[in-house]
């Protein structure tokens, strides 16, 4: 009966405390760069970066300079 008491307990807690723990990625988020064969960021916050060098190369299905959708 303990075990039971100590589950719910511990079920209880996590539900109140689960709606006040989610936390929202995009607070504070200061450049997003999803690997897509440019060096735009994609926050909206307009901190491009500048591709030196960098090729693109196949993907693991061996497709050629393919871009990530």
């Amino acid at each position: 009966m303990l075990k039971r008491y100590n589950f719910i307990k511990t079920m209880v807690l996590f539900a109140t405390l689960s709606g006040n723990a989610l936390a929202d990625l995009n607070d504070g988020l200061v450049a997003y760069y999803p690997f897509n064969g440019d060096a735009k960021d994609a926050s909206g916050n307009e901190n491009d970066g500048t591709v030196n060098g960098a090729t693109l190369t196949e993907d693991r299905f061996g497709k050629k300079e393919r871009k990530c959708l």
